[in-house]
């Protein structure tokens, strides 16, 4: 609906629409909690050099997309030093380690860490490495908006939707 005001000294008018009105709703959603997991961790070749080479990829075993900025921490066990990185918005990172033996580990927020003892790496070798986060079963706060009222069982309903990009 439009309303148009005229005033006879100075042509002045405003034009008043009418929105419809958006409801917002709170919704707490509980996340199932699945353990992360190592999916694959294999040499693919040798780099004739000093160091091993590591190529590490991480994903979403929900969703099954890469995961960026994802910690990964490669701990020294004979010197008890860390190295870590972050990953790329395509979900991996590369890193090149000194042969020793190392813990891995990989955090994300919201999702379950994933650790792997003791794993040698060898000079000169390259390993492609493939990791799966799983949710850590803590729920998650969403904000719903609709515009027409919903019951709680639709808002819950509403907010389990995979969220558009």
């Amino acid at each position: 609906m439009r309303t148009v005001l005229f005033s006879s000294a100075a042509l002045i008018f405003s034009i008043f629409s009418c929105t419809p009105k958006l409801y917002t709703y709170e919704v707490t959603v509980p996340l199932g909690a699945h353990p992360s997991e190592l999916l694959s961790f294999r040499p693919t070749g040798f780099n004739g050099e000093e160091d091993a080479d590591v190529f590490c990829t991480v994903i979403d075993l929900e969703s099954g997309e890469p995961m960026s900025n994802t910690v990964v921490i490669f701990t020294k066990l004979s010197a008890q030093t860390a190295l870590a990185g972050i990953t790329t918005e395509n979900g991996t990172f590369r890193k090149k380690l000194p042969a020793d033996a190392y813990n891995l580990e990989v955090r994300y927020t919201g999702k379950n860490s994933f650790r792997l003892s003791s794993y040698t790496l060898d000079a000169g070798r390259q390993y492609e490495i493939k990791i799966g986060l799983g949710d850590s079963g803590i729920p998650v706060r969403k904000i719903v908006k609709s515009r027409h009222p919903l019951t709680q069982e639709e808002a819950e309903q509403e907010a389990m939707k995979p969220e558009r990009q």
